[in-house]
């Protein structure tokens, strides 16, 4: 990635590495990270004077010292797998892999935007036992609110943008037993579905480019639902995703018994499974297996990763967090953030994530984070740095849910609690044990705490004898004089 110095708005930016002549630039493509949970695409309208000026005015304003990278321009074709098109000769230029003469070879390329446009209908539609591949946008797109329809069985394969999307709406919808592959979007994106159910689908490699396939924030999502009401995902298989397997808005949503793996590949402040609020109410998260949500720093000038199994961010209400196995997150396995209330977080294993394995992060409004039941979890650290519950507050006595009959497990320290107070000053760090804990709050009166407290430093090899007998106390006295 080149990283621009200066940003001029949301239409330029100056970078002083760029040294090619002026108007060099001129219509490439320019493809940049704006944000964690963003990248944006564009062209060069301008190159000059170090600036780079955008045919179309960006998402945001650029900010300095974030990545990019620059492509289709046809004096920058020195790659094997790189390709140009010249549209105005209607010429592919490819730069072949095995340095034979490209005419010679098979290439194929996509021709249609769409494998299916449904316009001004598609309500009581079944597509079924159909393969979509190479759209240079989606496979099945539904322009209109629909109704009745049901996709399943069908094979979904290196699209530009999406598999399916449904931007319009939809009710009594199943989407079920698909496949989704290398798609550069997303896999599925459907916005205030009601009454439908998503389940039994694979989908895998998505949104892996970055720069590529969808200039919104949905960029990179396995499956995508916004405002939905009423809605089942479940039984999914969803692995390597640029962004969250699962992100999940609305009213009456279960998402249930799926399967989660190396997520979030490309963004950050993100997770495996993503919901946040407005608007959001009664939704159930439960019995999923979530692995390795990783998050990115790639081309950002933030380089510290927050990235949980399961985020449930701003203003989100009455959660049901229950019975899921979480494990290798970079971050925290289960995150609630400002605004959240009302959630129950029970029955939940959590295992080995980076920074801790259940964070409650409540921001500058007191009592924004609160109202919570925490219950019957297993909670397991690997490493002496890294806590179990994490509270994180601007304020003192931040205490956002009701904690009993959880197991708290460290083998390498002795703390179930940590407690960070954020002041002007910077952050201070209180640690408490179990005890320490229920002493000086009350709660936890049936959680249990295990900390072996290994030693994760170990001699592997031993030259010579000992130069104090017992000098470790591991038997008695013998040996030693007593003057």
């Amino acid at each position: 990635y080149y990283h621009h110095q200066q940003g001029a708005g949301n239409y330029a930016f100056i970078d002083s590495a760029l040294t090619q002549p002026e108007h060099y630039w001129d219509g490439a493509g320019i493809r940049m990270r704006s944000a964690d949970r963003r990248y944006e695409y564009n062209t060069v309208s301008k190159f000059e004077n170090d600036t780079v000026y955008f045919t179309n005015a960006a998402m945001l304003d650029v900010t300095p010292g974030m990545g990019y990278y620059l492509d289709n321009i046809f004096t920058e074709l020195d790659t094997a797998g790189e390709w140009y098109y010249d549209s105005s000769t209607s010429t592919i230029y490819c730069y072949s892999f095995s340095g034979t003469d490209p005419q010679q070879q098979i290439t194929e390329t996509g021709i249609y935007d769409y494998g299916i446009l449904f316009q001004n209908g598609g309500s009581n539609c079944t597509i079924e036992n159909l393969q979509f591949e190479k759209q240079n946008k989606d496979a099945l797109h539904y322009a209109d609110a629909v109704t009745n329809i049901t996709i399943r069985f069908c094979r979904f394969l290196l699209q530009g943008e999406t598999g399916i999307k449904l931007p319009g709406g939809a009710s009594i919808a199943t989407i079920s037993n698909n496949t989704f592959q290398k798609i550069k979007g997303a896999a599925i994106i459907a916005n205030q579905l009601t009454d439908a159910s998503v389940f039994q689908n694979t989908i895998r490699l998505i949104g892996l480019i970055p720069g590529y396939g969808i200039n919104t924030l949905q960029q990179g999502y396995g499956i995508s639902l916004d405002n939905g009401t009423s809605v089942v995902i479940s039984e999914n298989v969803i692995d390597s995703t640029g962004n969250s397997a699962i992100n999940l808005t609305g009213l009456h949503l279960l998402a249930e018994k799926n399967y989660c793996s190396y997520n979030v590949l490309h963004f950050n402040n993100q997770g495996g499974i993503y919901s946040y609020g407005y608007n959001a109410d009664s939704v159930t998260i439960r019995s999923n297996i979530i692995l390795h949500t990783e998050g990115s720093t790639e081309a950002s000038i933030n380089q510290e990763i927050n990235t949980c199994g399961i985020f449930l961010d701003e203003e989100t209400n009455h959660y049901f967090v229950i019975s899921n196995s979480i494990a290798y997150a970079t971050s925290f396995g289960i995150t609630i953030y400002r605004g959240g209330t009302n959630h129950v977080i029970s029955g939940n294993l959590v295992y080995g994530c980076g920074m801790g394995q259940l964070n409650f992060t409540e921001g500058s409004i007191e009592g924004s984070n609160a109202s919570h039941l925490v219950t019957d979890n297993r909670l397991y650290a690997i490493h002496e740095n890294v806590a179990i519950v994490n509270l994180n507050s601007d304020f003192e006595n931040f205490i956002p849910a009701a904690f009993d009959s959880n197991y708290y497990f460290n083998p390498y320290d002795f703390f179930a609690y940590t407690n960070i107070l954020n002041t002007s000053s910077g952050k201070e760090i209180q640690q408490f044990t179990l005890s320490q804990w229920q002493a000086l709050h009350g709660g936890d009166a049936e959680s249990k705490a295990t900390f072996f407290f290994r030693n994760r430093y170990a001699s592997t090899s031993i030259s010579g004898s000992e130069l104090i007998g017992n000098g470790t106390f591991t038997n008695n006295t013998d040996n030693w004089v007593n003057d």
